[in-house]
C-alpha cells in the first residue's frame, strides 16, 4: 500500500505536511495524534538497530547537536518497550539545578582548576546513587512489574532515605549532595539500621564510603524478583553544560563526564546479574564529549565500544544528495503524512516532482535541503516546517516558499551554531566573533580574516580581548567544527560531511545557510 499512487487530485497542501518540532520530547508529549506520527514516521539509520540498547547490547547514543539523539531515545522509548511489561524513567541533566551540582562538586575531591582533573571517582559513585534513588522511584510508580518482597521495600526505602524524607525532585538532590564530604556520605541515625552494612565499612561517627554504599544498593537491587518478561529502563538526556559562565561550565564538564562513567559502570557491573533486565540508557552530544575527555577516564573508547553514533551525511562524498539518510527522513515524513490523509502514498521517485520544484536557488531540491541543513534533523525542522507553516495553501516547496522565511531560518540556523560555538566561548566573545563575520567576505583567507579582525580590535574591546586569549587560527578552526565555516579548493570541504580538520592554507567559506543572517548579500 505504501507504494501505490496517489491519484493527481489527492495532493497534500504543504500546510497538511508535519516534519515535527524541534524538541522530540515535547513532539511525543504534547498529543497522542502527534505521538503517533512521531512513530509512523520516524526513519531510523539503516546501521542503527533499537533492538540493541533493549537487549542491553548498547547504552549510548552519541551524536552532534541537532542529529537526533533524544529522539531515538524517545523512539525506543515509546515505541520499542511494552508498556505492559517494561517501564522507564526520563532524566535531564539541564533540568538539576546550578546549586545541586555545586553541592556535588563542593563535596568530593574535585578541585575547580583548567584541565578537567581525572581525580573525580567520588563523583562518579555519587552519580551511581542516584542512578538507584531514579530506579527506586520508577519501582514507586510501576509495582506490578515487581515481585513484593523485604528487599523491594528495603530498596525503595534506603535508596530514597539517601536523599531526603518527604517531597521529591531537587529537595531530595539537595540534601544528598549537601552530606557528601571527601568520599563519604553522612548517613541520617535513623536509617542507618535499615541499610544492611558491614560494620567494617561504617565509621563511629555515621558516615560511610560513597564505594561501599554504592556495593551496598548494587547488592540489593539485584535481590530484587522482577515479573516475567519485566525490565526497568532510565534515560539519560540533554548531557549540555547549563550554563554561560566559565566556572559552572567546568563543573558541568566535570559532571557529565562522570555520569557518563557512572552509567558505564552500573551497566557493566550488573548486567550479568540482572540479566538485561535494568538498564541506563544515555544520549550524549559528541562535540560535549570531546572537550570533557581525558586519557585517564577513555569515554571515547567507553562510548564507541557501547553505543552508535548518528550521524545523516551521504556514505560516501561522490554518493547522489538523494541517497543521504537526511534525504530519505524527508520522504518518510511526506509518505507518512500522505498516508494518515489518503490511506495510502506516493512512490519514493515520485515525492520530488509532486512537492518541490525542480530547481531551487539553482540547485536540485535534495542537494539544496542537503547543504542548508547541515545534514541534521533538527535543521531540517526549521527549514521545511516553517516554510510549510509560512506558505499554508502552497503545493510546491519552490524558491519563493523559502525566500519567504529565509530570514527567519537563518536566525534559528545561526543560534543552532551558536549553542555548539558556547561549548568554548562566552557570549560576548561569540558576540565578537559575530561582529568579525559580518558584513565581511563570504570567502577569505586566514590572513584577511587576521587582519579584518586586528582592525576591528583598534575601536572594538571585546573583540580585541577575543583574539588575544584565543588567537586567529583556534577561532576559524571552531568556526569550521560548528559548521559556519568551511573550505574551498578543487569542491567545497564542511565538517559535517567527511573532513573534520579545516585546511588553513585554503581559503575559507561561509555556510549558504548564514549568507543574510551575516549580511554578506543584499537584503
Amino acid at each position: 500500500m505504501a507504494n501505490q499512487i496517489v491519484a493527481n487530485d489527492s495532493q497534500l497542501k504543504l500546510g497538511d505536511l508535519h516534519f515535527g518540532k524541534r524538541d522530540a520530547i515535547e513532539e511525543t508529549e504534547s498529543s497522542l495524534e502527534s505521538l503517533d506520527f512521531f512513530i509512523s514516521s520516524f526513519y531510523i539509520l539503516p546501521d542503527i538497530d533499537t533492538a540493541d540498547y533493549v537487549s542491553g547490547e548498547k547504552c549510548f547514543i552519541r551524536g552532534r547537536k541537532g542529529t537526533g539523539k533524544s529522539a531515538l531515545l524517545q523512539y525506543i522509548a515509546q515505541h520499542s518497550l511494552n508498556p505492559e511489561t517494561e517501564g522507564y524513567r526520563l532524566i535531564l541533566f539541564t533540568r538539576i539545578p546550578g546549586t545541586e551540582k555545586t553541592k556535588l562538586i563542593r563535596g568530593t575531591h574535585v578541585v575547580d582548576q583548567p584541565g578537567l582533573p581525572t581525580d573525580a571517582l567520588d563523583v562518579s559513585y555519587a552519580w551511581q546513587l542516584f542512578i538507584h534513588r531514579e530506579l527506586a522511584l520508577l519501582l514507586q510508580d510501576r509495582p506490578e512489574l515487581v515481585v513484593a518482597s523485604e528487599s523491594l521495600k528495603q530498596y525503595i526505602q534506603n535508596s530514597s532515605s539517601i536523599f531526603e524524607r518527604g517531597g521529591a525532585g531537587t529537595a531530595q538532590v539537595k540534601s544528598f549532595f549537601s552530606r557528601i564530604a571527601q568520599g563519604s556520605f553522612e548517613i541520617p541515625a535513623i536509617f542507618r539500621l535499615g541499610l544492611q552494612l558491614n560494620p567494617s565499612s561504617q565509621s563511629d561517627t555515621g558516615r560511610i564510603e560513597l564505594s561501599k554504599l554504592v556495593q551496598n544498593r548494587d547488592k540489593l537491587l539485584t535481590s530484587i524478583e522482577l515479573r516475567p518478561k519485566a525490565r526497568l529502563f532510565l534515560l539519560l538526556d540533554e548531557l549540555n553544560p547549563s550554563s554561560d559562565s566559565p566556572d559552572l561550565q567546568a563543573k558541568d564538564y566535570i559532571l557529565i563526564r562522570e555520569l557518563v562513567i557512572a552509567v558505564y559502570e552500573f551497566n557493566r557491573t550488573l548486567r550479568k546479574k540482572l540479566k538485561g533486565t535494568v538498564r541506563v540508557l544515555c544520549a550524549v552530544r559528541s562535540e560535549v564529549m570531546q572537550l570533557v575527555d581525558t586519557s585517564g577516564a577513555e569515554i571515547g573508547k567507553k562510548l564507541r565500544g557501547n553505543g552508535d553514533e548518528i550521524t545523516w551525511r551521504r556514505r560516501n562524498p561522490n554518493d547522489a544528495f538523494e541517497k543521504a539518510p537526511i534525504i530519505r527522513l524527508v520522504k518518510e515524513k511526506i509518505k507518512a503524512a500522505e498516508k494518515r490523509k489518503f490511506n495510502r502514498a506516493r512512490r519514493d521517485e515520485e515525492i520530488w516532482s509532486t512537492y518541490f520544484a525542480e530547481k531551487i536557488f539553482r540547485l536540485d531540491p535534495q542537494r539544496y535541503i542537503y547543504q542548508n541543513t547541515w545534514a541534521r534533523p533538527r535543521d531540517l525542522v526549521l527549514l521545511l516546517q516553517m516554510a510549510a507553516d509560512k506558505s499554508k495553501t502552497a503545493e510546491k516547496f519552490s524558491e519563493r516558499v523559502f525566500d519567504r522565511v529565509q530570514h527567519d531560518t537563518q536566525d534559528e540556523f545561526w543560534g543552532e551554531r551558536v549553542e555548539e560555538m558556547r561549548l568554548s566561548y562566552t557570549k560576548a566573545e561569540i558576540g565578537a566573533i559575530e561582529r568579525c563575520l559580518t558584513n565581511f567576505l563570504r570567502e577569505f583567507s586566514v590572513g584577511q580574516f587576521e587582519q579584518h579582525a586586528r582592525t576591528l580590535s583598534g575601536m572594538d574591546k571585546e573583540v580585541k580581548a577575543l583574539i588575544e586569549k584565543h588567537d586567529i587560527q583556534p577561532i576559524l578552526q571552531h568556526l569550521y567544527a560548528a559548521g559556519v565555516l568551511g573550505n574551498v579548493g578543487e569542491r567545497e570541504y564542511w565538517e559535517y560531511e567527511f573532513d573534520s580538520l579545516p585546511k588553513f592554507n585554503n581559503n575559507f567559506i561561509v555556510h549558504r545557510g548564514l549568507i543574510m543572517r551575516l549580511n554578506l548579500v543584499k537584503k
